[in-house]
């Protein structure tokens, strides 16, 4: 039997993120000739990295949270629940994955690498669509999230002409099936670095969430495969 790694809630904000991923893939974009026809697949594209980085935020605050009242009490579940606080619960979400690892004296998350990496900038594109202001009236704003998100996943290319990084080009199907992936990944990661006592037995959630990553890297690889016979 798996050990506990995220709740009901968690799953469900995951499974939607998927669910939304999904949808952005199978509907119709508009033509290079219809720039001003609304893309219907943007929206499901923006509910989907909410939800993946609401599956982040929920997941390890779900850890702090059940330190305070667990099933079978630890070291580290009582040293989890000495620090929650309003001030810790207002920390960056990767921060407190951070001080996790520290008070179970594993190996914090190297920054520099994946997962850490997708999932930062995950939330940094997040961060741009809840304040999307500054965002959408700067150029230069533009760019940088662009610079920041090359590379993780594929653009938008049928809108390269648009004035503005974000949403035409930024919000493509692969963004949300790459927003998946990345909350994925780094929730099992740190499920693997953490000690087993950090959670109590329950249902087998984390093979929820590698079968779920499976899919989408099929999904992935499905649709960089079909790109590339239709570029040809």
């Amino acid at each position: 039997m798996d050990v506990r790694l995220v709740t009901n809630q968690d799953l469900f904000f995951l499974s939607s993120a998927l669910d939304l991923a999904r949808l952005a893939s199978s509907l119709p974009r508009p033509s290079d000739a219809e720039t001003d026809k609304t893309d219907r697949s943007q929206a499901c594209v923006l509910g989907s990295v909410v939800c993946s980085v609401s599956f982040l935020e929920c997941s390890i605050n779900g850890l702090y949270d059940y330190a305070q009242r667990p099933a079978r009490t630890t070291k580290l579940l009582r040293a989890l629940a000495s620090v929650w606080s309003d001030a810790v619960d207002r920390q960056p979400i990767l921060a407190k994955y951070q001080i996790a690892l520290a008070l179970a004296k594993r190996e914090p998350f190297d920054t520099g690498t994946e997962p850490y990496q997708s999932a930062q900038a995950l939330i940094e594109l997040r961060n741009a669509i809840a304040h999307p202001k500054e965002l959408t009236e700067s150029e230069r704003q533009q760019k940088n999230l662009e610079k920041k998100l090359h590379g993780k996943y594929t653009f938008n290319s049928r809108r390269p002409l648009y004035k503005g990084f974000f949403p035409d080009r930024c919000l493509s199907a692969d963004c949300a099936f790459w927003a998946v992936q990345s909350t994925a990944r780094l929730v099992l990661e740190f499920k693997r670095k953490m000690p087993p006592t950090a959670y109590w037995l329950s249902f087998n959630s984390s093979s929820w969430v590698q079968h779920w990553l499976t899919e989408v890297q099929r999904l992935r690889l499905a649709s960089a495969n079909l790109a590339s016979r239709t570029a040809d």
